[in-house]
């Protein structure tokens, strides 16, 4: 395996990695065996639950999705406060602006955060 890069372990690792990359799903399959599926699996739910942590950089409220929620709410769990602070997202202002803004107010802006995204009250402007 080393034959031929002794001295030139850097360009040996940049090869690797051009090789690694260059590789497919279906190339990986005889390589991992039976546990590709399983890891694959375990990646893209450890995947989603790390997204679901993250805030996207812009956010934009969808006024169709907060009407769908409000008549379908059993309580309220969002106050007009808190639907006043929403409508602020308009896509073009950076989330961290508006939360820091938020942040002066009496409430827990990264719960409402979550769950405006949740149910999708507030969604991520697509990146161009």
């Amino acid at each position: 395996m080393w034959k031929g890069w002794e001295g030139k372990e850097p360009e040996y690792y940049k090869e690797c990695a051009k090789k690694f990359h260059s590789l497919t799903e279906k190339d990986l399959i005889p390589i991992l065996g039976e546990t590709f599926e399983k890891q694959k699996e375990e990646l893209e739910h450890s995947s989603k639950a790390f997204n679901f942590n993250v805030t996207p950089e812009y956010l934009y409220y969808s006024e169709d999705k907060w009407v769908r929620f409000y008549k379908d709410q059993k309580e309220q769990t969002i106050s007009p406060a808190q639907h006043l602070i929403l409508k602020h997202f308009d896509g073009h202002t950076k989330t961290d602006a508006i939360v820091q803004k938020a942040k002066r107010l009496p409430l827990n802006i990264n719960s409402l955060l979550k769950k405006a995204i949740q149910y999708q009250i507030l969604q991520p402007v697509p990146i161009h």
